[in-house]
């Protein structure tokens, strides 16, 4: 059995890492430069690093940071944010960043995803959904812009447009859940995972490493990310980074 992938989810804001509730009210974490060396001894699976101040204002990724997280960096990385050209989704790869997630680009330019998909492989581009949960009609929804801008497409409309850009990952982004501690919302991860034929990485409300297990066993998702799990002590305390060690992870999916 292949084991999963255990990512670390955060986000970049004014050149330091930060982690949000409801991808609003961010709060410091550290800087990425000791954050990301931190993560290497932990051995973490994998990375993802959205800009929030590039995808809400249109501004070009900071490449000089991303070039040196790519410098130290021993996991694998994706980067989100302010991608719209192909030359800025290569300009990325060739700092170090094995992945490229993109959103708006994704939903409302899916040539640029195609041709991504062209000259690097499926392997490096993610199309990413923001979703969240209306409460009153419990129907879910996709937004873009750190959950700002309502998509004018149905959830699997959107899934659909992703599947048939040739991305080689999509990534779920449960904003209504962001920093909660609900636990992931299992019930339309399942759906999305049963319907799409591209491998699904699943982040929002991760709660225990019990929820991961779960999400796991019932939705049969390949990548299980968090953003507060792995960066507090516990809930509304003090920033404390962690990560499951070796051993830990293969009790976790009962590998020998």
């Amino acid at each position: 059995m292949i084991r999963p992938r255990l990512t670390v989810f955060l986000m970049i804001h004014k050149n330091a890492l930060y982690k949000s509730i409801n991808f609003s009210k961010p709060v410091y974490i550290g800087d990425p430069m000791i954050a990301v060396r931190i993560y290497n001894d932990f051995l973490v699976d994998e990375l993802i690093l959205i800009d929030v101040d590039s995808t809400v204002n249109s501004l070009e990724p900071k490449y000089r940071l991303l070039e040196d997280i790519g410098s130290v960096a021993r996991m694998p990385l994706c980067y989100g944010g302010g991608l719209k050209e192909i030359s800025q989704i290569k300009k990325i790869i060739s700092l170090g960043f094995e992945k490229v997630s993109l959103s708006s680009t994704a939903i409302n330019k899916p040539e640029i995803v195609k041709e991504a998909v062209d000259e690097l492989g499926s392997q490096s581009i993610v199309g990413c959904m923001d979703i969240k949960q209306d409460k009153g009609s419990k129907n879910y929804y996709v937004y873009t812009h750190r959950g700002t801008k309502l998509v004018d497409l149905a959830l699997f409309e959107v899934v659909d447009l992703f599947i048939n850009s040739g991305v080689g990952e999509i990534l779920i982004n449960n904003i209504s859940r962001d920093g909660t501690y609900e636990g992931y919302d299992k019930k339309i991860i399942r759906k999305i995972s049963e319907h799409s034929p591209v491998p699904v990485t699943a982040v929002g409300g991760a709660k225990s490493i019990t929820d991961i297990k779960q999400l796991f066993e019932t939705c049969g998702v390949m990548g299980l990310a968090a953003g507060s799990l792995w960066s507090f002590k516990e809930p509304n305390k003090a920033v404390l980074l962690n990560y499951p060690s070796e051993q830990a992870k293969e009790r976790l999916f009962n590998q020998d």
